[in-house]
């Protein structure tokens, strides 16, 4: 089966004012080795399942959250066990620099990642990334390896609750991370004409507990943090 789907939303500059904004626009092949999804949706590095509930898009730090053009495939091998790799958006915009800069785009995001999930009572799931972060600003280019992991995992509590949990850690996240500042990645040192990524990490913890049938209460906590390099 092929499905296609659009999703979008007036807060494009979110200060009151009317602006569109495109969040999601992706077509999705089902067959029966897996899932073909090709279009802008979530980041295969994110565990959708663990974002705490709130009244807007989670803002814990130390999850990983972000929407971009992606290509991925996911597939269940049996007992339990899923695995899913994606080509995803390489634009290098999340390095700092205080001279204009651009970012290219000639190597996109790789990401791969395994899920084990024996039954709706508890889950574990592991990504990695790779990234090739290039961008040229003051006349001179720029390219630097970037990588991280992201181990998260959930579990269901006596009958109604539940817990789930996020470690994040590597150098030239930037956009990917909560809590962090979206060019916290890296950044480019004009004066000596260097460049070098940030190391990135982060985690958070988050607790639903259900009072009764209408009524639950959600208690969370998050860390992340950007290093910062030696010169700055």
């Amino acid at each position: 089966s092929v499905r296609a789907y659009i999703e979008y939303d007036l807060n494009a500059s979110n200060n009151g004012s009317l602006g569109v904004k495109l969040r999601h626009a992706y077509g999705r092949w089902y067959a029966a080795q897996g899932t073909l999804t090709a279009g802008q949706t979530w980041s295969t590095m994110m565990d959708i399942s663990i974002l705490p509930e709130g009244l807007t898009e989670p803002t814990v730090s130390g999850a990983i959250f972000q929407r971009q053009p992606v290509i991925s495939w996911v597939q269940r091998i049996g007992m339990g066990f899923s695995y899913m790799a994606a080509l995803e958006d390489p634009s290098s915009n999340d390095v700092f620099s205080d001279q204009p800069s651009l970012g290219k785009t000639s190597v996109p995001d790789l990401v791969l990642g395994a899920r084990y999930e024996p039954s709706e009572v508890w889950h574990l799931q592991l990504a990695g990334i790779s990234r090739r972060i290039e961008l040229s600003t003051n006349n001179r280019d720029y390219a630097e390896s970037g990588y991280g992991f992201a181990l998260t995992g959930g579990v269901k509590l006596f009958e109604h609750d539940r817990l789930v949990f996020s470690y994040v850690y590597g150098e030239g996240l930037g956009r990917y991370l909560l809590g962090i500042p979206s060019t916290a990645g890296g950044a480019v040192d004009t004066t000596t004409n260097t460049a070098a990524l940030r190391e990135n990490s982060g985690g958070m913890i988050s607790y639903k507990h259900q009072w009764s049938q209408t009524m639950r209460s959600t208690a969370m906590a998050g860390q992340a943090r950007a290093k910062p390099l030696e010169w700055q």
